[in-house]
């Protein structure tokens, strides 16, 4: 199901720890299979809803932001929990890098 049109929702988030937060409350049930991390942009994740049926977009703002490491630990752990699974490539690519696309 393609997504690239789909409204992205903005989720709201002010720092890197409500973003966790936020993921964990809200979009853990969907199904992820899209991720691109900007250092400027934030995180958006491409996706199908938990029922399977409709496609969604989130972005969250503020998951990348923060003192060194909290706000790349935070991205990686969103990304880890929606299902992209190579912590070392993500750790990579969100610490030094700070942009990244991530499929599954």
């Amino acid at each position: 199901m393609p997504t690239e049109d789909v409204d992205i929702i903005e989720a709201g988030d002010r720092d890197s720890f409500e973003a966790v937060a936020i993921f964990r409350e809200r979009y853990a049930s969907m199904q992820w299979f899209r991720a691109r991390v900007d250092r400027f942009d934030g995180l958006t994740l491409r996706g199908v809803a938990a029922n399977g049926k409709s496609a969604i977009a989130v972005h969250f703002a503020s998951c990348i932001c923060g003192y060194i490491g909290s706000g790349p630990i935070a991205t990686k752990e969103i990304l880890v929990a929606a299902g992209f699974n190579d912590e070392a490539f993500i750790w990579n690519r969100v610490s030094v890098q700070r942009s990244a696309v991530f499929q599954k």
